[in-house]
């Protein structure tokens, strides 16, 4: 993927991840991980491991893994720890719009921990594809 290519995808991305974290129905958060909780139990985890906060939290982390690949692969050259602070923003933002923009939803720091986590994770995974492509740019 060229790193144009992952930046119009981060885009889109980014503007999808506005739409959940800014998503104004109480109870649609509650829906989706009680769905995404009776989904994981029934591929036969332990249903003290597929509680629904812990599906909450890991839902968490992986919506924001694809923010810092599709960056990473976007500006190969940016070092993990930027992402990962971006990362925090994000988290911090979302849930700072959720307690005073959003009634019905719950701000939570946890959140915050959980996409920041996410973030890094993501910008961890691209980093062999990033050194690979910011070396061919640079020819080093």
């Amino acid at each position: 993927m060229s790193p144009i290519t992952a930046r119009r995808l981060l885009a889109a991305y980014a503007v999808l991840l506005a739409v959940v974290f800014l998503w104004p129905a109480g109870d649609a958060p509650s829906r989706a991980v009680d769905l995404l909780t009776a989904g994981v139990r029934t591929l036969g985890v332990d249903p003290r491991l597929a509680h629904p906060a812990i599906v909450e939290v890991l839902a968490n982390v992986a919506i924001t893994v694809p923010l810092a690949v599709l960056g990473r692969l976007g500006w190969p050259a940016s070092p993990w720890w930027q992402w990962a602070l971006l990362g925090l923003a994000v988290g911090v933002g979302a849930e700072s719009a959720q307690a005073l923009l959003l009634p019905d939803r719950f701000a939570s720091p946890v959140d915050v921990v959980a996409n920041t986590l996410g973030v890094a994770l993501g910008a961890g995974l691209a980093a062999p594809a990033a050194r690979r492509r910011h070396a061919r740019a640079t020819g080093v």
